[in-house]
């Protein structure tokens, strides 16, 4: 797998567990289909074996691989299947709006784009 589409699907992973969007099994098989795909990092391999770490760790390892990449592509998609669940009437505009003051808490993963970050609380209102 390419550095950048792995690093892009890492931060996608990332943001949907910390923001509670995909659940820990999702990141867990992501990663095995990755193993048997493609040639990975260790941290990758570690994240296949961690169905007994917690959110924290899984959370960390996924930092690691993505390593301060840019997160706006993967932060769109994330808003993108939050307005298809929406819209989709699979979660209420509270859970949407939920989802979206979660992705601002995380604004630390986020990074330094004052642009993002301004566009989310935008959102948020």
């Amino acid at each position: 797998m390419k550095s950048k589409k792995l690093k892009i699907s890492a931060a996608y992973y990332y943001l949907g567990l910390a923001i509670g969007l995909i659940k820990r099994d999702q990141v867990i098989d992501w990663a095995d289909d990755c193993l048997e795909k493609y040639e990975v990092p260790y941290e990758l391999i570690e994240l296949s074996l961690s169905q007994e770490k917690g959110l924290d760790e899984i959370l960390s390892l996924l930092k690691l691989i993505y390593n301060k990449f840019e997160l706006r592509t993967p932060l769109f998609i994330i808003l993108y299947e939050i307005r298809l669940k929406y819209l989709k009437n699979e979660i209420t505009k509270d859970q949407m709006f939920s989802y979206i003051s979660s992705m601002l808490i995380q604004g630390s993963a986020i990074g330094d784009d004052e642009e993002t970050l301004k566009l989310l609380d935008i959102i948020e209102d």
